[in-house]
């Protein structure tokens, strides 16, 4: 699998998806969503076989332009989004999306 570095494809300010009839990056839909919502995402990706226990989205306070998604790991690991390998990054956008758009 490929690991990747900070592809434009991957990234959470350049991203968009339209929710709730306008464009939104993924760090937007991300800080917007509910603890509980969070948990669900953690929980879907379980069931899909990545040991994911908690999700969190910050950004630096010195610099508003650096966001990051962060995934508890349950072995203890917490990585940033961009430390994982392709098809898990995808299926971590993919399942936030999807737990997004149920509201």
């Amino acid at each position: 699998m490929d690991k990747i570095l900070f592809p434009m494809q991957y990234s959470l300010n350049q991203k968009q998806f339209k929710m709730n009839g306008r464009m939104c990056s993924l760090y937007e839909i991300g800080k917007n969503m509910s603890d509980v919502q969070l948990q669900q995402v953690a929980h879907a990706l379980n069931e899909k076989g990545m040991d994911v226990i908690r999700i969190e989205f910050y950004e630096y306070t010195d610099n508003d332009t650096m966001r990051h998604l962060l995934l508890t790991m349950k072995d203890g690991r917490k990585l940033r989004y961009f430390e994982l390998e392709k098809e898990m990054i995808e299926q971590v956008f993919m399942e936030i999306v999807a737990e997004a758009g149920k509201i």
